[in-house]
């Protein structure tokens, strides 16, 4: 995400940002021009704090260099071991070097955070957009920064049906189960999910014939006031349904920025999207904890969250390719291959099931 008032000003333009080299001299730009908002200086790159492993590393910067769960022959690895990934820490690396991404906003919290992106400090957010409120907030997004290799993005998309947020247990000695499920039932029905995002029709909203729901000025203080407060009904909220009968939102408000933002990369033509249902074996136990080979599964979990924060943040490329070789090394000394194989078992037998795969639609460029 980019931030439109700070590229405005220093001119720079849609086209800077939308390649690798493109990008770093937009930051090059933003770190030696003085620009300030309100007598401060302006941050060329943040993450998502000290969440940025798993919401930007992890997440969109993986996707953008086209990091995928498998190899060339469409077995699974870890995500780690490919050499989109690798890029994808090449990048942060090349930021840190470069002094656009200063180290000490990689440990400070979500609170800290928003103080830099609420004041308009920041050029460019590699985040978790939800995090913060964008009402009026000048924040952009092109889709990917095109990497200098010629990589495909790649991101994963849950193509399964879901359930909303609900996942709700009944205990096993509950005296009226049957209560429970009709409970249930309605709350996930289509006059459940009106109630409980609206309201009563013609007093909190109105609806169209196309479904399109409108609050009232006494729905939109309940929301305000009452509902967003209200912590038991988000057991009951199911978002596919909200976004599809919310009205398109005035793009100034935190949803519209939000409408704009989140869809950028998916839609981008060239991006690869890939079925995320088919990895949903991960958040299982495929391997049993207290065997060996999952006392070293839960030792690369640890040992990676370190590695990766002293890769990124080598002093020169020399160090960055130490560190990335430590990575790798280690890896297989936690027997790593032995790890992707028991995974790939099971991921196998979800391709089948669901008659799809993943494809490593950058294999070629790394042969």
């Amino acid at each position: 995400m980019f931030n439109k008032e700070i590229m405005d000003a220093l001119g720079i333009t849609r086209e800077d940002v939308q390649t690798e080299d493109g990008f770093y001299a937009a930051c090059e730009k933003v770190k030696t021009s003085g620009y300030q908002v309100d007598g401060q200086s302006v941050l060329p790159v943040v993450l998502q704090c000290n969440l940025w492993i798993n919401s930007s590393l992890d997440g969109i910067v993986a996707w953008n260099f086209g990091a995928v769960p498998v190899d060339e022959n469409g077995n699974y690895r870890h995500t780690e071991l490919s050499p989109g990934y690798k890029n994808g820490l090449k990048f942060l690396n090349n930021l840190v070097q470069d002094g656009y991404l200063d180290v000490n906003t990689l440990t400070i919290d979500e609170t800290a955070l928003k103080t830099y992106l609420d004041a308009k400090r920041v050029f460019c957010w590699i985040g978790n957009q939800a995090q913060q409120d964008k009402t009026n907030m000048p924040w952009v997004s092109f889709g990917p920064i095109l990497a200098s290799n010629g990589a495909r993005p790649a991101m994963p998309v849950n193509q399964s049906a879901g359930t909303g947020w609900i996942q709700t247990l009944v205990s096993k000695d509950c005296k009226n189960p049957e209560k429970i499920a009709k409970l249930l039932s309605w709350a996930s029905s289509q006059e459940g999910l009106l109630v409980n995002y609206y309201g009563t029709e013609g007093t909190d909203y109105t609806i169209d014939e196309k479904g399109i729901v409108t609050r009232t000025e006494e729905g939109t203080k309940k929301l305000a006031e009452e509902y967003d407060n209200n912590v038991l009904m988000w057991p009951f909220a199911n978002t596919s349904f909200e976004r599809n009968t919310e009205p398109v939102p005035d793009p100034t408000s935190n949803r519209g920025v939000e409408v704009a933002l989140m869809p950028a990369l998916g839609n981008y033509a060239d991006t690869y999207i890939y079925d995320e249902s088919l990895l949903g074996f991960r958040n299982s136990t495929v391997i049993e904890p207290s065997s060996d080979l999952g006392i070293k599964l839960s030792q690369v979990k640890t040992y990676l969250e370190s590695q990766k924060a002293k890769i990124v943040t080598a002093a020169s490329d020399e160090a960055f390719e130490t560190e990335y070789q430590n990575m790798i090394d280690t890896l297989n000394q936690y027997e790593i291959t032995a790890i992707d194989e028991e995974y790939n078992k099971v991921y196998q037998e979800y391709c089948e099931k669901k008659g799809s795969s993943i494809e490593d639609v950058n294999a070629d460029l790394y042969k």
